[in-house]
Formats: structure tokens, sequence, C-alpha cells
């Protein structure tokens, strides 16, 4: 079982949600995003820039939450897994909640920002992913594009 969860919670005024991901039950990473890009009827989020947070945001409604593991990881991730993807700006997730689920990129937009795009990613028909190095841009082209 994976040690990284993943909590979406919303605000009373519905304008802002706050993404988490926790590692061993505890606040890892947190970001702001608009509530619009929230959960769809299909059970995604939809394309959206998130802004990187330093603590978490006092919203009181727990919208989603369930497990996440990094993609093509063959076991389940650890913190240390996800330290290196975040510092490189650059991850792919998936979320297993009963709320949310799918594959998702999460791209810093350039190294010091504390911007990220969040991208639903769909998986081209009779491509393997196997391989997938999400460091470099064009690595990961042939093999998903996002929604």
């Amino acid at each position: 079982m994976s040690g990284i969860r993943f909590a979406l919670y919303g605000g009373p005024a519905d304008s802002l949600q706050h993404l988490i991901l926790l590692v061993r039950q505890r606040p890892y990473m947190h970001w702001v995003l608009p509530t619009m890009a929230g959960r769809k009827a299909t059970g995604k989020l939809e394309r959206s820039l998130l802004l990187e947070s330093t603590e978490a945001l006092q919203l009181p409604a727990l919208v989603a939450q369930g497990p996440c593991q990094q993609a093509y990881e063959p076991f389940p991730a650890t913190g240390g897994g996800l330290r290196a993807a975040i510092a490189s700006g650059r991850m792919l997730l998936t979320f297993s909640g009963a709320e949310i689920t799918g594959t998702y990129s999460f791209i810093r937009l350039h190294a010091t920002s504390l911007a990220w795009l969040l991208s639903p990613v769909t998986y081209l028909t009779g491509k393997q992913p196997g391989n997938v190095n999400v460091s470099g841009a064009k690595s990961g082209v042939a093999l998903f594009r996002h929604g």
C-alpha cells in the first residue's frame, strides 16, 4: 500500500480549493487551485494552474481523498521518491480515490516558480507506459498527451 495520499478541501465561498499530498498521514505538499479546476462529474480534475502554498489552508469541506501513487513506480511510493519528483519540478501521480481518479501531470512552470501546471494525462492507445523519464519534455510526448 502506498504511503502517499491526497486530500482536496473546499471553502464555504466555493472559490478556492486546497490540494494536499500526505506522506505517512502527514501533510507534505500544498497547492491552492480555483474551484473550477476541481472535481468534475466524471471524477477528474481539470487542467489548471496550481499555486504552491507553504501551509494548510483552513478550508472546512473535504471534497475528495484517497491513495496516490507516482505513475510508473513499480513499488509503493515513498517520501523519498516524491521529494525527488517535487525537486525536479515534474511528476506524474495517479489518484485512486472514490471521488477523483486518474493520472495527472504536475509541472513546475520554472525552477523558482511557485506555480505548477496540473493536467489530466490520457495514454495513447497502442503505447506501453514503460520506461518513462518525465524529467525531459520530449521523453513522455509519445506516451501520453494532456487532456
